[in-house]
């Protein structure tokens, strides 16, 4: 066996061994998306209500994704299921925080021609 060859399959080795690793950061960056954007854009009093619906969202979109590419829902490592139930608890807890009467004031201002 030359250097070549054992570094093309060292190198083969990592790559797979990466590959579901790298998967999963990026639909983590994904799932995180909504949530930078909604901290940067929405107004203070809506914060909590907005995070709530995007977490939401994004729990939906991975979880569709789970479902779609068939996902294993028990694994050695963190899956796809995952990370859709730690979306759906943050969105949760957010909703429960949040007030709804600042949303409410706020939607019937916008409302009112």
């Amino acid at each position: 066996m030359d250097r070549r060859s054992v570094h093309r399959s060292w190198s083969h080795g990592l790559a797979a061994g990466l590959q579901p690793h790298i998967r999963l950061g990026g639909l983590v960056l994904l799932a995180a998306a909504p949530l930078f954007v909604v901290a940067v854009f929405v107004p203070r009093a809506l914060f909590l209500p907005s995070v709530a619906l995007a977490a939401l969202g994004a729990a939906a979109t991975v979880a569709f994704i789970a479902w779609w590419s068939r996902a294993r829902r028990h694994g050695q490592t963190i899956t796809f299921w995952d990370i859709a139930g730690a979306c759906t608890l943050i969105g949760c807890a957010a909703a429960m925080l949040s007030e709804p009467e600042i949303v409410i004031t706020t939607i019937g201002k916008n409302s009112e021609p």
